[in-house]
């Protein structure tokens, strides 16, 4: 895990087109260069879906979309009598005495409980939400929390279009039909090994997106028919480099909108004019409309010194906090990002079977 992503694919593949299909894997989502040290963890992160028994490395798409995940937990949980309160934010968890006695809300109610989950980014949870004098109690735990990297890296697309992109690469050939080549994900940008070095080191130099961008691209409506019209689709993409911290004007978004709708285009030359709407959202407004410090989609950069029990801070195991009765469960803990439910279902059983 301490390897690069390159260094551990170099040992196995020589093709520079092979190699960089799979190294993306090792890079998406974070502000780091294919031979970053410990990028070979991150590559393992992306590859160790497992839907059924023995389908290892595979992911799913959600019937519905996305949202189909909440609706079953709410039901699930509303089965078990728990009350769900929608459109109010935390504005305070509530402490006495290093212990949580409840959170402030915005509809202006306080809510007590002596037990308090978390499941936004530990910055938020211990920068915005507690007060300065709970910081003073244990400072190296709130120091690593608040040098914890994030530096988000990815802008999302989402492009309703009247048909399925055709590639070029496939003209003539028995793979002709799309969607027998776009059931899982399909990486543009890739080819050659120093295009993703030279990617990186754009926006190292303080460009808004480089030139050289890579696409992560998925059609979900191969799979699922129920969230688009009759024959019209829904194209996802993660675009990276696209950092946090450029200068996210109107006119900047525009040229990686342009940019990036005629890059597809090289690709599958249907793909612009097919085109019916466009949703783009940066990291900034990731962080703007979810909570996700800097739209790191991991809740914090997978670093070899933020994994395991060392996320978000060591000394601590991932779930429990210097502060009694409050817990992390979301993607800032072990074992990080992806919507896998994993850290939840953890901190559920560290509070049911060693706390309560």
């Amino acid at each position: 895990m301490s390897q690069s992503s390159s260094q551990f694919l170099n040992k196995w593949f020589e093709s520079d087109i092979l190699k960089g299909t799979l190294i993306t894997d090792g890079i998406i989502g974070e502000m780091i260069s294919i031979d970053t040290p410990a990028s070979a963890y991150i590559l393992l992160h992306h590859v160790m879906g497992e839907i059924f028994p023995n389908s290892k490395g595979e992911w799913a798409f959600v019937e519905g979309g996305m949202g189909s995940i909440s609706k079953i937990l709410t039901k699930l949980n509303e089965q078990k009598g728990v009350e769900i309160k929608t459109n109010i934010g935390v504005e305070q968890i509530l402490t006495s005495n290093n212990q949580v006695t409840g959170v402030k809300c915005s509809d202006n109610n306080i809510y007590y409980s002596d037990t308090i989950i978390s499941s936004v980014t530990p910055r938020i949870t211990f920068e915005k939400l507690l007060s300065n004098d709970q910081q003073t109690k244990n400072p190296k735990y709130f120091n690593d929390v608040k040098h914890m990297e994030y530096n988000g890296a990815c802008t999302k697309f989402n492009f309703a279009v009247s048909e399925m992109p055709k590639f070029k690469c496939f003209e003539g050939t028995k793979y002709e039909n799309p969607e027998s080549v776009l059931i899982g994900t399909t990486h543009l940008g890739c080819e050659r090994l120093d295009t993703l070095r030279y990617a990186y080191q754009d926006c190292i130099n303080g460009k808004s997106f480089s030139d050289n961008l890579f696409v992560d691209l998925v059609v979900p409506t191969v799979h699922d028919k129920t969230i688009a019209p009759q024959g019209q689709h829904i194209v996802q993409c993660l675009v990276q480099y696209t950092p946090y911290k450029a200068n996210w004007n109107e006119q900047i978004k525009q040229q990686l909108k342009e940019q990036v709708i005629d890059y597809i285009s090289q690709y599958a030359p249907n793909f612009k004019n097919s085109i019916l709407y466009t949703d783009m959202v940066t990291p900034q407004e990731i962080e703007q409309l979810l909570n996700m410090t800097e739209g790191n989609i991991f809740h914090g950069a997978l670093t070899l010194d933020k994994l395991y029990g060392n996320r978000p801070s060591n000394g601590y195991n991932s779930y429990g906090t210097p502060i009694n009765g409050l817990f992390l469960c979301g993607s800032g803990t072990h074992p990080g990002g992806g919507v896998m439910g994993a850290p939840g279902r953890n901190c559920a059983l560290y509070i049911n079977n060693y706390v309560k």
